[in-house]
């Protein structure tokens, strides 16, 4: 049974990861695995995982927030937990995670916990798209374990990218291709922009003017 959202504070303190951690763990898979040792669709998920390690690298490296924007985030007065429901293989949370981590980190208010999907599907089925179990989700909750907002499982441009290339008819590798390129070319601008939006319109509480 899944928890009742007054424990969820609690569950992700317990069960979750913060994002150091989750890097290390892909850095860890990505050095000691041998490919070559696994099935072709383990293989595959070590790729992925290899990719998006790079993928989160990049962005850790470039990505500076914008002042407009560190100035919303800086005056968050009261705690808020971000839980990020994901998989270490998942290419839209590369592209988004690294992002909004360097957005939050200089708000000692503001945390953020990892639960892998497919192991705690209890959580995963209070969050779906759609019906659907898509990933990544971003889940804020305050203090008393109330869901502030939540996030995912892409931009709202990316999704556009991603739906029109589908339905044209492209391969799954050019509907990839088309995706990334557009998370590339944006530079983590629109996740930065939805953040503060959301920040903004559910009412934190901030610091007064």
């Amino acid at each position: 049974m899944a928890p009742s959202p007054v424990h969820l504070n609690r569950y992700a303190q317990q069960h979750g990861l913060p994002f150091q951690q989750v890097l290390d763990r892909m850095e860890h898979t990505v050095a000691h695995t041998d490919p070559q040792q696994l099935s072709e669709k383990e293989r595959r998920y070590w790729e992925y995982t290899r990719l998006n390690l790079q993928r989160m690298r990049k962005w850790l490296k470039l990505y500076r927030p914008s002042p407009g924007a560190l100035e919303v985030v800086q005056a968050i007065k009261t705690p808020i937990l971000f839980l990020v429901i994901s998989e270490d293989w998942c290419g839209d949370a590369a592209q988004v995670i690294p992002c909004l981590y360097k957005l939050i980190e200089s708000n000692p208010v503001l945390d953020m916990r990892f639960i892998d999907r497919d192991q705690h599907l209890n959580i995963m089925d209070m969050f779906l798209t759609d019906g659907k179990r898509k990933i990544p989700i971003v889940v804020a909750l305050d203090a008393s374990g109330k869901e502030l907002f939540r996030w995912g499982p892409r931009p709202k441009p990316a999704e556009r990218v991603y739906l029109e290339a589908r339905d044209a008819g492209l391969s799954n590798e050019a509907v990839q291709e088309r995706l990334h390129g557009w998370y590339a070319k944006d530079r983590c601008q629109t996740v930065e922009q939805e953040f503060c939006s959301l920040f903004r319109t559910v009412g934190i509480p901030t610091a007064s003017r």
